[in-house]
């Protein structure tokens, strides 16, 4: 099977590590025009003066925050994504017993719930075009946990999650018998 060729990525969670790696390879070694997302812009100007990404804001955790995303990268590209990465997360450190359960609650929206979301909105853009490429960056801690990190773990676990990988990926096709009410889809069309 031949390896698809995409021309567009958006990068959700970008920042100077991994985020900022996919913009470069991306750009110099893919060719492909990147967007690169974070809640702070302040934080992506350097990846964008680096590698010619354009730059956009979001709250991964919001709903009206993503759809607003796709919709600004569609426009940016005049088609939406191709591949999408979601590299977002929270980190709460502290000992198991002692951590903030509201901090919890938040690194678990943010790694996990946000994904979510932005995964969600990148097949609704993906299914009617029959292709794209959805990315979820992972970490050690999704399979072994470590001291001062649950919450960390906890989000990175749910990103392994059958649904979000492996054949489940297309169960929600147009025309499928699938329940969900499509009238509340949101399309990418340019």
């Amino acid at each position: 099977m031949p390896t698809p060729s995409y021309s567009t990525a958006l990068i959700v969670g970008a920042g100077p590590g991994l985020g900022a790696s996919l913009a470069r390879i991306f750009t110099r070694d893919g060719g492909l025009q990147v967007i690169v997302a974070a809640r702070q812009r302040e934080k992506l100007e350097a990846i964008a003066r680096e590698t010619g990404a354009g730059v956009l804001t979001c709250d991964a955790t919001d709903a009206a925050s993503v759809a607003a995303l796709f919709d600004a990268a569609t426009r940016h590209f005049g088609a939406p994504p191709e591949v999408v990465v979601y590299n977002a997360s929270r980190r709460v450190r502290a000992a198991f017993v002692d951590v903030d359960a509201a901090a919890v609650e938040q690194a678990v929206r943010v790694t996990a719930y946000g994904a979510f979301l932005v995964a969600q909105q990148a097949a609704r853009c993906m299914l009617p075009k029959g292709r794209g490429a959805i990315l979820f960056t992972g970490a050690s801690a999704g399979v072994k946990g470590y001291p001062q990190s649950a919450a960390f773990a906890m989000g990175k676990f749910a990103l392994r999650s059958r649904e979000m990988h492996g054949p489940g990926r297309s169960r929600s096709v147009p025309g499928s018998n699938h329940s969900e009410d499509r009238s509340r889809r949101r399309s990418c069309a340019p």
